[in-house]
């Protein structure tokens, strides 16, 4: 098992450059998606009377994946595309946190308990 694990780490080091290709394309689509994707909430929030408080945090993390989205594609972020991947996850987490502490605590975190397990699977 540890001789498998030393294989997969020294063809990471010798392909380095291909594995960081591969992220950063990954990184990009993840960024197209969940773009298009908080369409979806922003508009459900703004026409309903009881989730327009919802709103400012659906355009905050919409503004911060498009500034990624930006960046990455100006190609500030190539080097290390990994953080991009886990300082997106990251908010997420925030904006789960929000959703369900601050905006309903009385309804149980069925999403937030979701993303952790969902989210290990991706990264």
């Amino acid at each position: 098992m540890l001789t498998r694990f030393k294989r997969i780490k020294e063809l990471i080091i010798n392909n380095k450059k291909d594995v960081n290709k591969a992220n950063h394309i990954m990184l990009f689509w993840l960024l197209v998606i969940v773009c298009a994707l908080l369409i979806v909430p922003v508009a459900i929030s703004t026409l309903r009377i009881g989730y327009v408080s919802n709103v400012p945090a659906y355009l905050t993390l919409f503004l911060v994946y498009a500034l990624m989205l930006v960046l990455l594609s100006l190609g500030k972020c190539k080097q290390r595309p990994v953080l991009g991947l886990y300082f997106g996850f990251g908010m997420v987490f925030i904006l789960n946190i929000y959703l369900s502490v601050i905006i309903s605590p009385t309804i149980e975190p069925q999403l937030y308990l979701g993303h952790f397990v969902l989210f290990p699977y991706v990264l």
